[in-house]
């Protein structure tokens, strides 16, 4: 079995800024059915916009489906690698 299909990430995995890496994860969650509700959306953005080189930041996001709440999370870490910003995300 090829690596890529056991990771079948479904997201870009390199950004130009935190903000831009943030949106993608949230994008990914979205794509697996889930929503992210407007608050927790705004604070990782506003987070997400004030970083600099060098920082690391996990997040972990409770989903809803259907706008009722499950037990899964989004969680994702996003970090500046030269002058990129590296995305790793699952739902668990």
């Amino acid at each position: 079995m090829k690596l890529s299909k056991v990771l079948n990430e479904n997201y870009k995995v390199y950004h130009k800024s935190f903000a831009v890496a943030a949106q993608e994860a949230m994008k990914f969650a979205e794509k697996k059915g889930f929503e992210v509700d407007l608050a927790s959306r705004d604070a990782i953005e506003k987070d997400a916009k004030s970083r600099k080189a060098g920082d690391i930041r996990n997040f972990k996001v409770a989903l809803t489906k259907n706008y009722k709440p499950t037990k899964k999370f989004l969680i994702f870490k996003m970090s500046k690698v030269g002058n990129k910003v590296e995305l790793d995300a699952r739902i668990s």
